[in-house]
């Protein structure tokens, strides 16, 4: 966001910057180890190392007898368990927990695995469950490198289970893995003063490079009080110039606009090409944007009688403030399927925390964020299915983190304007994006052994 004249600024830091951090950041821009939590693997199940083909207990010995645990001894009825010998008839009480045998053997429902590839009780079970006679799942149940089991869940004969072998949730398919990054300059970010700042610290240089020194080599775009779809200072620009041509801007008139006003940390070179004009070679892009569309309204293209949207109340119900947060909307999910067309493979949209009120932020911001809120999520969460399957967009919430540090709108995490983010603020959201590249594997080195090379 912001407001006013805009300090100057440029286009990108040296790639490859290496140091030190917290996250153990490499020198190709990556976090570094951890990226996607462990999951989708079958620890023991599905091909149990004790159960399925039970090494002690469940599989019945020659002549119907089991070895310990759960299967009849002679005369085929269950102990406890659930296991049928020849002749399949249960003993009172029937199986204890899970495996349910019908007569012949056949589990009921089992061999589904649970979160993470484990599989619960009953079908290829740890411990009874077992069927005796053919009982024996075949190689399935050990899921492969995603989370889907391979040929798994089926018994050999006399047991097929009924839904088995796919993983619940937890693991990564493989076809969807992240996109492994080779150097720091195949991420960048593009935005609005949230990512400049504005007379406030920086996101890049004062709060991501100090906890991933590797950071210093993103590539950054970002200029403030630019806009999404309308308003902002650069509107009445001729051409007008909006974020989407921060990542491709084919007319070098608008290029000229924001390489004068431009502000991109750590560098204060002007920006002068778009991402891909500069290097079209990206793989993530880290972005925001929306909130000068509101807070920089405009006056002339969008008529409004007394002040902008931020001042008025009930401005979620208003259809010229909705209009304006449709248009900022439809102009983001024009950005990412360009972005997914140009070999873009992830994206991290971070949006607006609550503001203090008062200030750049009007008396009433928060209203009308919380109305753009759920159909920004609703944007990004749907830009794999938008895009075909090319790009997975990672939607940051600010709201809750910010206040959890001191409260709502707490003015600690806000510079003077109440706009702005303070280093508090900063470290905020620096924290939050670092942490959803680690945990979801964006921005890793193929080393880290959870992206796709």
């Amino acid at each position: 966001m912001g407001t006013g004249g805009v300090s100057s600024g440029g286009t990108t830091a040296s790639s490859g910057g290496t140091g030190s951090s917290d996250l153990d950041g490499g020198p190709d821009g990556s976090i570094g180890s951890g990226g996607t939590a462990s999951g989708g693997t079958t620890s023991s199940g599905g091909t149990t190392a004790s159960g399925g083909t039970t090494a002690s207990g469940g599989t019945t010995a020659s002549g119907g007898t089991t070895a310990s645990g759960g299967t009849t001894a002679s005369g085929g009825t269950t102990a406890s368990g659930g296991t049928t010998a020849s002749g399949g008839t249960t003993g009172d009480g029937g199986p204890a927990s899970g495996g349910t045998t019908a007569s012949g053997g056949t589990t009921s429902s089992g061999g589904t695995t649970a979160s993470g590839g484990t599989t619960s009780s009953g079908g290829t079970t740890a411990s009874g469950g077992t069927t005796a006679s053919g009982g024996t799942t075949a190689s399935g149940g050990t899921t492969a490198s995603g989370g889907t089991t391979a040929s798994g869940g089926t018994t050999a004969s006399g047991g097929t289970t009924a839904s088995g072998g796919t993983t619940g949730s937890g693991g990564t398919s493989g076809a969807s893995l992240p996109a492994c990054i080779s150097k720091a300059s195949q991420i960048v970010l593009i935005g609005d003063s949230y990512i400049t700042g504005f007379g406030s610290p920086q996101l890049q240089k004062d709060a991501l490079v100090p906890k991933l020194a590797a950071a210093v080599g993103w590539r950054n775009y970002a200029v403030a009080g630019i806009s999404m779809a309308t308003g902002g200072l650069f509107n009445t620009s001729n051409p007008p110039a909006f974020i989407p041509l921060e990542f491709d801007d084919t007319t070098k008139a608008s290029l000229d606009v924001l390489g004068a006003s431009g502000d991109a940390p750590p560098t204060t070179s002007p920006v002068t090409k778009g991402v891909l004009q500069d290097d079209p070679d990206v793989k993530l892009v880290i972005m925001t944007g929306g909130g000068n569309d509101l807070l920089l309204q405009d006056a002339t293209t969008i008529p409004f009688l007394g002040s902008s949207c931020t001042n008025e109340t009930n401005n979620s119900k208003d259809p010229v403030c909705q209009g304006i947060v449709s248009k900022a909307l439809t102009a983001a999910t024009t950005l990412m399927t360009h972005a997914a067309n140009s070999g873009v493979k992830d994206v991290i949209y971070f949006f607006y925390p609550h503001l203090p009120g008062g200030g750049l932020g009007g008396s009433n911001p928060n209203e009308l964020l919380d109305y753009a809120y759920p159909l920004a999520k609703s944007l990004c969460d749907s830009a794999i299915t938008t895009t075909g399957g090319k790009l997975n967009c990672h939607f940051i919430d600010l709201r809750t983190p910010f206040k959890n540090a001191g409260g709502d709108g707490n003015t600690a995490n806000f510079a003077g304007d109440d706009v702005h983010p303070s280093q508090a603020g900063q470290n905020i959201i620096a924290t939050q994006i670092l942490g959803e590249m680690q945990n979801e594997c964006l921005g890793q080195a193929a080393s880290s052994g959870c992206c796709a090379p």
